[in-house]
């Protein structure tokens, strides 16, 4: 249901507006927290975390979907890791 979900609001908005996530809602304190969880379980999945981040975040202010200062608090925590 889940992928379903996904794969129609993707046909219907297009992905940038589909794109879903802590980067895209300007969540800096969860991407910050997930990246130090990687950090700690799995730091060879630090780098693709990172440019996916970034990926979503060039698309939702693309589409207008992130605010100018909630993207400047992701990047910098993006910027810590890579």
């Amino acid at each position: 249901p889940l992928a379903t979900a996904v794969l129609d609001r993707t046909l219907a908005e297009g992905p940038a507006n589909a794109l879903t996530g802590p980067a895209v809602r300007g969540d800096a304190g969860a991407v910050r927290r997930n990246l130090e969880a990687l950090a700690e379980h799995a730091p060879e999945a630090l780098a693709a975390y990172v440019d996916l981040a970034r990926l979503a975040l060039r698309l939702a202010t693309g589409a207008r979907n992130i605010a100018d200062a909630d993207r400047e608090r992701i990047e910098q925590e993006l910027s810590r890791w890579k």
